[in-house]
């Protein structure tokens, strides 16, 4: 029992220093503008990877992970054709920016990469399958550490080496997970036949979801200019450790009694981690502001220390309730919670950056972030 705790704190640990890292190089390396362009990017892997989770890995948890169609290779060949899809549409949509169409293939690669061994992750620590956890997890942590250095000491600035480093992490961390075990491209269809029914509600709570987390910073970035956009993006970056540790947790939340999930310790647990790394947030802008350290777009954040932490607190509260409803909430109520987020988190960002630039817009985001956290909270604890 406690090795298996150590060795998922260990993963947990090494997966959130590779996910966060690439982020952290960006943030640190990059200018607002370049920044603005690596995270346009970076939007359309974390579209993919919601995607996944949605239609293959927690519709395999929902659906049952014990029939013949929801084996490993079932499993593996249809996150790896859809990883594929997706890695290609993102090159072709990369041909079409000015300023990242000649990182096309790095973009492919990275994002079709991320999204396998992020579905092969979940299968294989949902099974306490370690040797298939923990070297990918270790490899890109180490990955990422060596990237950091490189790139932040010695070509700060450059949004070349940024894209590589992305492309190679993600492609040490895919190679190095459970091999697929391919079938031929009707699996795919054979894996909607049977899981279609559990996908759909998570696929329909996503898309809403993404409507915001991801259609709303695209419809900024003409509103602010792709510089401002950078520092609008970078808010979310710094609250990305909270998602990272939380994440590499949900097949364990899914093994979690619902008394557990619903009890007020529970509550109470979430709420003070949440206040801790949203005054962490502040405390460590605010010491920033007043130093003459070049760490690129962060630079530009310090000045919003205070909804930024806001918004860590909020996001780490509504993300930890957000992961308990989708195991255990009924469609309904996430359908509501999801609807709540998505109006919050579209109309007040948008309607601030129309109002007041930069500045409404990072305080509207904090402010509709906080709303949303305290609806999830609220329905998680609903029975019907």
């Amino acid at each position: 029992m406690h090795m298996n705790a150590g060795r998922l704190i260990a993963a947990t640990v090494a997966s959130a220093i590779y996910t966060l890292g690439i982020q952290i190089i960006a943030l640190l390396a990059l200018a607002p503008a370049d920044f603005g362009l690596f995270s346009v990017m970076y939007l359309v892997a974390a579209l993919g990877l919601s995607v996944q989770y949605s239609a293959i890995s927690e519709a395999w948890v929902r659906s049952g992970t014990n029939s013949p169609a929801s084996d490993w290779a079932s499993f593996s060949s249809t996150t790896l054709y859809f990883a594929g899809a997706w890695g290609l549409g993102a090159a072709v949509l990369a041909l079409f920016i000015p300023g990242i169409r000649s990182f096309a293939l790095l973009v492919g690669l990275s994002v079709a990469a991320s999204i396998y061994r992020a579905g092969a992750r979940f299968y294989s620590l949902h099974g306490s399958r370690w040797r298939a956890v923990l070297p990918a997890d270790v490899l890109g942590a180490v990955g990422v550490v060596i990237a950091a250095v490189l790139v932040i000491a010695l070509r700060r600035g450059d949004l070349l080496p940024v894209m590589i480093a992305w492309a190679a992490t993600s492609l040490v961390t895919a190679v190095a997970s459970r091999p697929a075990q391919l079938r031929k491209p009707s699996v795919v269809h054979e894996w909607a036949r049977a899981h279609g029914a559990s996908a759909i509600p998570l696929l329909r709570d996503s898309l809403v979801m993404d409507a915001a987390s991801i259609g709303t910073p695209y419809a900024l970035v003409p509103l602010l200019g792709i510089g401002p956009f950078g520092v609008y993006r970078a808010v979310s970056n710094v609250a990305a450790p909270v998602r990272l540790l939380l994440n590499p947790l949900r097949p364990r939340i899914a093994a979690l009694s619902e008394k557990t999930l619903r009890s007020g310790k529970t509550l109470a647990l979430i709420a003070a981690l949440s206040v801790v790394m949203g005054s962490l947030a502040t405390a460590a802008l605010a010491v920033l502001s007043a130093l003459s350290w070049d760490l690129g777009t962060l630079n530009s954040l310090s000045t919003f220390a205070v909804p930024t932490g806001l918004f860590v607190a909020a996001n780490m509260f509504g993300h930890a309730h957000y992961l308990i409803a989708r195991q255990r909430s009924p469609g309904r109520l996430m359908l509501i919670g999801r609807l709540v987020q998505t109006i919050l988190a579209i109309v007040l960002p948008i309607g601030g950056a129309i109002i007041g630039g930069l500045p409404f817009a990072i305080w509207a985001y904090a402010l509709a972030t906080t709303g949303s956290s305290l609806t999830w909270a609220y329905l998680v604890r609903r029975r019907s």
